[in-house]
């Protein structure tokens, strides 16, 4: 019966899944590379899409984009935490993101009412 696992080979399994998996992102994952941070979850990415949008009037939809990452999950810094992990993006910088986006929708109606 040695073949069979414990409960607890189970869990420590199921942990191992949940949290190097990079398929399926979940609020468990945490990492502790920045390499390993898909594009769509780095902060200069992000950043990168907003000041795109902005540039283009709102025709590179580059907020959206960035509203819709931020509310599936988190944005990674390229800096890390006092337990060595990557820091997130706060409520405050989601809260941003989505005002901003309120702000470039003005932004592409005004600028399609000129013309």
């Amino acid at each position: 019966m040695s073949d069979v696992p414990s409960k607890s080979d189970t869990v420590e399994i199921d942990e191992s899944a949940a949290t190097t998996s990079s398929s399926s992102e979940t609020a468990t994952v945490s990492y502790r590379d920045y390499s390993e941070v898909p594009w769509h979850r780095k902060s200069s990415s992000n950043t990168l899409l907003i000041l795109l949008s902005f540039l283009t009037f709102g025709f590179v939809p580059g907020i959206p984009l960035v509203c819709l990452f931020v509310l599936t999950g988190d944005i990674y810094f390229d800096r890390r935490d006092k337990n060595g992990d990557l820091e997130k993006w706060s409520w405050g910088n989601k809260i941003v993101a989505i005002i901003l986006l309120v702000l470039n929708v003005f932004q592409l109606a005004a600028a399609l009412g000129q013309g």
